[in-house]
């Protein structure tokens, strides 16, 4: 099963009619022709609400829903500090965990460290594990892509200043309390809120 999310809405990929929510539009697809058909419709359209599609296998479904956009790649860190505080940037206007595009020759652990750095001046970074991967379509000069960010959970020790990364935007380069973050994630895109709602169910 895949999780996308294109501005506010969410598209299911899933192999059967089976879901833990309740969705108002499903739609069953049954080869590539067909999921190409609802994506040239949706986007003309511009479809509003969550869309459940499934009819054949998710793996392949996916591969193919793919194929539509310009696809890429990008990392980033859900950062900790021993007071238990967690990092985010503003970046206009929005608040977000610190992320950006995966360059070649670079893995995703790489990315994800090299990014935490850059947008926030954090260093001393240790990842502690994989978080599963967040999925969002949006528009950019003419073209639909479809993004795959690669998330990671990392520790450190840090204690210096904070620099935001001005000419990328960033605003704010701040550390936060659980109970404090939640409150930033209803004010932030639906994707993260989804993803990342288990980390603060202690807060």
């Amino acid at each position: 099963m895949y999780e996308v999310f294109y501005n506010d809405n969410l598209i299911i990929l899933n192999s059967e009619d089976v879901y833990l929510r309740d969705f108002g539009r499903k739609i069953k697809l049954t080869n590539p022709r067909e999921l190409v058909l609802f994506l040239d419709e949706y986007f003309t359209e511009e479809v509003v609400g969550d869309i459940l599609l499934y009819g054949y296998l998710a793996e392949e479904m996916f591969t193919d829903f793919s194929t539509y956009f310009k696809y890429l790649e990008a990392a980033g860190g859900i950062v900790e500090n021993p007071s238990g505080e967690l990092l985010f940037i503003k970046r206009l206007g929005v608040w977000d965990f610190p992320k950006g595009k995966i360059e070649k020759s670079e893995t995703a652990e790489g990315a994800a460290v090299r990014e935490v750095e850059e947008e926030t001046g954090v260093g001393g970074l240790e990842i502690e594990k994989e978080i599963s991967p967040t999925y969002h379509i949006y528009f950019f000069k003419e073209k639909f892509f479809l993004k795959k960010t690669f998330w990671f959970k990392m520790q450190t020790n840090f204690s210096g200043n904070l620099i935001p990364q001005t000419d990328e935007d960033i605003e704010l380069a701040e550390w936060h309390k659980k109970t404090e973050a939640k409150q930033l994630l209803d004010k932030s895109y639906r994707s993260l809120r989804e993803s990342f709602r288990e980390l603060f169910d202690d807060a």
